[in-house]
């Protein structure tokens, strides 16, 4: 049963939800919470990396799917369309970025660097159609604009390295 609060009535799981939202909170440190996001997601592909390339991609999978109904419930505790403090979905596009990357971008530190750093610009700058995902109700934009940055940045990542002979 929800209780009544300044933001309206909230469920105890949404608040619940929220906090993982946030990954514990680092969502409400000062700063760019987003970046402090995707910094998580490439330190969880890291800590991940000892397990097989296909769990760890059915982890980013499962962390993108749960996203929704997270991010959603985060929204509705915080009471607006995509709250800066709700990290989740950067943590799991980046997660999902670096699963899906050849592992000759992801054995080398610049590698997941620069798809941390152009995941970061498309989620940012948003370009067509980053923007337009953003859009769509509760969960599914929240994590719909990061999923569709994370796309382009493994595009640029899969031709990078083919125009350096790599």
């Amino acid at each position: 049963m929800g209780t009544a609060s300044p933001r309206g009535t909230q469920s105890d799981t949404d608040r619940i939800l929220s906090w993982f939202a946030t990954l514990g909170s680092v969502g409400t440190f000062p700063g760019g919470p987003g970046t402090y996001g995707a910094a998580l997601g490439v330190g969880a592909y890291v800590c991940l990396g000892w397990l097989p390339p296909s769990f760890v991609f059915f982890v980013g999978i499962a962390a993108c799917v749960i996203g929704v109904p997270i991010c959603g419930a985060a929204a509705r505790h915080f009471a607006t369309g995509d709250p800066s403090q709700v990290i989740w979905d950067e943590f799991a596009s980046v997660l999902l970025l670096c699963t899906c990357l050849p592992t000759t971008v992801t054995s080398q530190a610049w590698g997941l660097l620069l798809g941390f750093l152009l995941h970061r610009a498309f989620d940012i700058f948003k370009p067509p159609p980053v923007a337009q995902f953003e859009q769509l109700p509760g969960g599914w934009g929240i994590m719909a604009d990061d999923l569709m940055a994370g796309l382009y940045a493994w595009l640029i990542l899969q031709i990078l390295p083919q125009a350096f002979g790599q």
